[in-house]
């Protein structure tokens, strides 16, 4: 399912169906693995042909009737409603290699048998470019998904926020925690890993302070709607990455 290839000769509906069904199980293994460091099972290293299947089009974004539903706003045939997905996949992506690198480099250090030494400067500079990497994948998201929408688009329509608002909102909450989540992993990672320059302990917990708070404003100013609907973890999670960053300067 990797293989864009595979998909020649299928119908566009069985095609967009394969995308899905291997995008969603490698954000999966990507969660899996960054959250609960377990191995990574599906990268780019894993196959040959590295992996080329495109990313979901979003079909249903066409005009879609439903027994005794309403008729769908003429907003709704844009192509909205895959882009927080899509956004998503690159934002594990990214991280996803920075991560990996990190483990290979920390692997070859460990079989030295010697003790954890800073990273050298062409290691630095490799995890730098993997860093900007990820902290840049959501620049190009649509002024729909920027995070200054989230609250207009809370309140929009005196609270009555129309199908098309609704899935904005839901995508851009789950994109956030995702992002600010990430961003508490990679940092507890580059403290273990010695990538930091020498700084009083109060640096780091400053840094971790500020990727909390955005953390919980995205949760704050969220409509409970985008929570319930994203699910526990978009809740649970990022409470537990805050405890686990609080123990830590206990």
């Amino acid at each position: 399912m990797h293989d864009e290839d595979s998909l020649q000769g299928l119908t566009s509906l069985e095609v967009e169906f394969r995308r899905r069904a291997f995008w969603i199980t490698y954000l999966g293994d990507k969660s899996a693995a960054i959250l609960n460091n377990r191995p990574i099972t599906i990268h780019k290293y894993s196959f040959t042909s590295g992996i080329t299947i495109g990313y979901p089009t979003g079909i249903e974004d066409e005009t879609i009737l439903t027994p005794g539903g309403a008729l769908p706003d003429a907003e709704s045939t844009q192509k909205s409603f895959i882009t927080g997905l899509n956004a998503n996949i690159r934002l594990w992506q990214s991280a996803s290699d920075l991560l990996l690198e990190m483990r290979l480099l920390d692997s070859q250090k460990n079989g030295d048998l010697l003790p954890c030494q800073p990273p050298t400067a062409e290691e630095s500079h490799r995890l730098d470019h993997l860093y900007v990497l990820f902290a840049t994948s959501l620049d190009d998201l649509p002024s729909f998904l920027q995070y200054d929408q989230l609250m207009s688009n809370a309140n929009k329509d005196n609270h009555r926020p129309s199908r098309l608002t609704k899935l904005h909102i839901i995508q851009a909450a789950n994109v956030y925690v995702s992002l600010h989540c990430l961003k508490m992993v990679i940092t507890q990672k580059f403290e273990e890993f010695n990538y930091y320059p020498p700084a009083p302990n109060e640096m780091l917990l400053l840094r971790k302070t500020d990727i909390a708070r955005d953390l919980l404003r995205v949760i704050r100013d969220a409509p409970f709607l985008a929570l319930q609907i994203n699910g526990e973890p978009c809740v649970s999670l990022p409470f537990l990455l805050l405890s686990l960053s609080n123990d830590k300067f206990r």
